[in-house]
């Protein structure tokens, strides 16, 4: 069913919450939890985050829940950080990230969108297309045309996004998986 969202795109874009929501909706899960969890805490998840998508929002409190449970402590920046490095080391947490690329994109098109992935990684400001054409130089005989094929495909996914002349993660946190996760 996951698989299916994006078919209501055209007729209903799906977006991230703004700043203010996501720290209402933050504050809320820590209320029903009684986690303490002040507003500099909250910045910090916010900026961390990056897209501000309720199922990101979501998993990455819990790990905090989870981790100052476990250790009896409240939260603070260290336990942010841990937790935070906990759920990228969670490949089942990013799961569907890994296994779309294998199912609807084919062999060669898996490895040729981690490469690209792989690519947009490295940079916090993502990658040129010219850049991406000669990671793919490598790995395919049209580069250029592959490339054409897959980045609308990697940007419609939710993967990418294009901001001026370049692709970047529309996600941090799927960023900071990828980055961690490495190309397979």
């Amino acid at each position: 069913m996951s698989d299916t969202i994006n078919d209501l795109h055209p007729y209903y874009d799906f977006g991230e919450f703004d700043r203010s929501t996501a720290a209402a909706y933050l504050h809320a899960l820590a209320a029903g939890t009684a986690l303490p969890l002040g507003p500099t805490l909250v910045e910090e998840m916010l900026n961390r985050v990056g897209w501000l998508i309720p199922f990101h929002l979501a998993k990455y409190f819990e790990r905090v829940r989870v981790h100052c449970t476990n250790a009896r402590r409240s939260p603070d920046h260290r336990a942010l950080e841990e937790a935070w490095t906990t759920m990228l080391a969670d490949h089942h947490a990013f799961r569907w990230w890994d296994e779309r690329l294998s199912r609807l994109y084919g062999k060669d098109g898996e490895r040729h969108s981690q490469l690209i992935l792989a690519a947009c990684a490295k940079n916090p400001n993502g990658a040129r297309a010219g850049d991406l054409k000669r990671v793919l130089s490598s790995a395919c005989q049209e580069p250029g045309d592959r490339l054409q094929e897959l980045l609308p495909i990697l940007c419609t996914d939710g993967y990418l996004v294009h901001v001026s002349d370049r692709y970047r993660f529309r996600s941090n946190t799927v960023k900071e998986y990828w980055l961690r996760r490495g190309t397979k």
